[in-house]
């Protein structure tokens, strides 16, 4: 079977609902981080002449509180605006996240469209393509996630139904059958690969013949490997804290990368990477708050903030911190890595404004923006 790359896949994301208060809100306010080791700040250095180069970027642009998104392709560096591929109606005020597939403009998206008090199952995933209306995939998808798209070009996502709620006075929290299935994104079939009693089974990445998948129910949490051929599973660690977000995967190392909780303190949070193979787990940095937002970059580097909304910092094999701050402060959040690794696609955000998007680029270290129209809210599909 053909690799399957690392991809990028969003935090967990939990609806303001009961059954799912397991999380506290995304903070972006951080303090500083334990002292580590640290290089010069490159935040100042003088522009760099990749813009002839610059790639393309998948744009998924909705208005606050808006009842449709647009899907846009925008090269970086450039101020002239492309028109919308595609127009996708949805939830007002939903939520929408996409990836791109493999070798196209081709874009699969995960967008509400149920609305009610409980949405924890009221998204669907779309096809989107240039000069056609969005093709319904899959419906009864969890709602806030991203699809994970293999290399084969089937995509990924957590589906399921709501259980039995729980009676009013009970402190448990109700319980979901949940399946992760493969969907044919030409064809539209669907085929399950894993069932599970519980509260979440978030997809986290997938690497050659396996997806992870990290799940939360009554007994705590876990992480599991999938085989995406045969639905064979293997357990990953056998017990976590139900507080991870923030998963990818570090081809280099052959691990994931993640954000947890302290065990001892809730206080504390750390950047740990999970050996695939023999479920070691590393410590790479700590901090008071959630909002490190690792990301596992090419050549075993990890994008991480340390230091509050002080801008973008690159953890290196070999342990030292490079502060860039590319765009001054705020928390850079990596959506994706472009196929051949030498860009990476960016959200700078800051309280009270509208998340920005921009490209870094990975030999030199230098951003390029990715202008929108105003007034828009922008998440990242994938880079082209």
């Amino acid at each position: 079977m053909t690799p399957i790359p690392p991809r990028t896949v969003s935090r967990v994301v939990f609806p303001p609902m009961r059954r799912l208060g397991l999380l506290a809100p995304f903070a972006l306010a951080l303090g500083l981080s334990a002292a580590v080791p640290r290089e010069p700040d490159a935040s100042n250095a003088p522009p760099s002449q990749q813009q002839a180069t610059a790639p393309w970027v998948a744009l998924l642009l909705t208005p606050p509180q808006g009842d449709a998104t647009e899907l846009v392709f925008q090269q970086a560096g450039t101020d002239v605006l492309s028109p919308a591929a595609v127009t996708l109606p949805h939830v007002r005020g939903g939520t929408v996240k996409g990836a791109l597939l493999p070798q196209g403009r081709t874009v699969v998206a995960i967008a509400d469209v149920e609305a009610g008090r409980d949405p924890s199952w009221g998204a669907a995933l779309f096809r989107l393509e240039e000069g056609h209306d969005p093709v319904r995939l899959a419906d009864r998808v969890y709602t806030s996630t991203r699809p994970l798209v293999l290399a084969d070009g089937r995509v990924l996502v957590q589906r399921g139904r709501a259980g039995e709620e729980p009676p009013a006075e009970s402190d448990s929290l109700r319980i979901d059958e949940i399946t992760i299935d493969a969907v044919d994104p030409k064809r539209g079939s669907i085929t399950t690969l894993h069932a599970y009693s519980g509260y979440l089974a978030f997809l986290a990445g997938a690497l050659d013949r396996e997806a992870f998948v990290y799940r939360v129910g009554p007994n705590g949490a876990d992480l599991v490997a999938i085989d995406v051929t045969t639905g064979a599973l293997r357990t990953l660690v056998s017990s976590l804290l139900p507080f991870a977000r923030d998963f990818s995967v570090d081809a280099q190392n052959r691990a994931l990368v993640f954000t947890q909780r302290d065990q001892r303190s809730s206080q504390i949070w750390a950047v740990e990477r999970l050996d695939l193979a023999t479920g070691t787990r590393t410590r790479l940095l700590t901090g008071p708050r959630m909002a490190l937002v690792p990301h596992a970059l090419p050549g075993g580097r990890v994008a991480l903030n340390p230091e509050g909304e002080r801008g973008l910092t690159i953890l290196s094999p070999n342990g030292r911190f490079t502060s860039l701050r590319p765009l001054g402060d705020g928390v850079d959040v990596v959506r994706d890595v472009s196929p051949d690794g030498k860009w990476a696609a960016l959200l700078h955000t800051l309280p009270g404004q509208l998340p920005r998007a921009f490209v870094l680029s990975l030999d030199s270290q230098q951003p390029l923006p990715v202008h929108v129209k105003e007034g828009v809210r922008v998440e990242i599909a994938g880079v082209l």
